[in-house]
């Protein structure tokens, strides 16, 4: 089985992955990526057609959520390429659709600050646009997107919770403490419970940056890379790498093979010679 994570793609923000060109269905604009834009959209081409291709795609695509940037408050609406959010909701559909294919996916929300917005969930929205979206809800058959996913693959005796959120360390040897304690909580969720399976693999997002752990014969635990560069926001509060790419996992026979993709080394903080 063959499952792909993608995640924190932040369409409409000025710093994430957009389309070439876009034209603004309400004023007839034509609205064009800029340099950056248009490096990280050769890649998430290059990356769809190597993991996603239409005539061999994955059992199960997994999106890990904030799919877009929205209104950004924080931010005075100043690092937006789209302010609209249905134009965001449009850009992020025929983006995906037209490049990632899965026989089966599933939509993890993200943020509220991102995906939410007056009432309205963006992330729930694309979810029911989406082909081969699977319900997985058990408060209501036609919800199609979920705060977390937790599934069992009996056949490959494999448990997984796949959850957007987490924390986050600006100390390098700290960041994997906020992951190592969601595995923690898991554990005793299934004491608390009297659930014994254990969970083997465990995803979030969030952090823009790939991280990964584990125990031998035991669990895997990794946050997804993101299709964001560092905002301003992001570089005011410390935070000026952020890893662009995919995470592919294969599991065989109850054994779990993670294989990441990543395009980081060519979007490093940019340097200028004093001349």
């Amino acid at each position: 089985m063959r499952i792909l994570f993608l995640g924190d793609v932040h369409v409409g923000s000025s710093h994430a992955v957009f389309p070439e060109h876009y034209v603004n269905p309400e004023t007839g604009v034509e609205i064009t990526a800029n340099k950056i834009q248009r490096k990280l959209l050769r890649r998430w081409y290059k990356l769809a057609e190597k993991h996603a291709p239409k005539d061999s795609p994955p059992d199960l695509l997994v999106l890990t959520g904030d799919l877009i940037d929205g209104p950004q408050r924080k931010q005075n609406y100043h690092t937006l390429l789209l302010q609209n959010i249905m134009d965001q909701i449009d850009v992020f559909l025929k983006l995906f659709s037209e490049t990632y294919h899965a026989k089966q996916i599933i939509v993890v929300r993200g943020t509220d600050y991102h995906a939410t917005v007056e009432g309205v969930h963006a992330e729930e929205f694309i979810a029911r646009k989406l082909p081969n979206v699977k319900r997985i809800s058990r408060w209501s058959e036609e919800r199609a997107s979920q705060i977390d996913a937790r599934i069992y693959f009996k056949k490959e005796r494999i448990k997984m919770h796949v959850k957007h959120q987490v924390g986050a360390s600006k100390v390098p040897h700290y960041r994997f403490t906020p992951l190592a304690r969601d595995v923690w909580k898991l554990f005793m969720e299934d004491v608390n419970f009297h659930i014994s399976k254990g969970y083997n693999l465990i995803v979030r997002g969030h952090t823009h940056i790939y991280n990964i752990a584990g125990e031998s014969n035991t669990f895997r635990a990794f946050i997804t890379p993101a299709w964001q560069l560092p905002t301003d926001y992001a570089k005011s509060r410390g935070y000026y790498k952020a890893d662009i790419g995919v995470v592919e996992v294969i599991i065989e026979k109850g054994d779990l093979t993670i294989n990441e993709d990543l395009v980081t080394h060519e979007f490093s903080p940019h340097w200028v010679e004093w001349k």
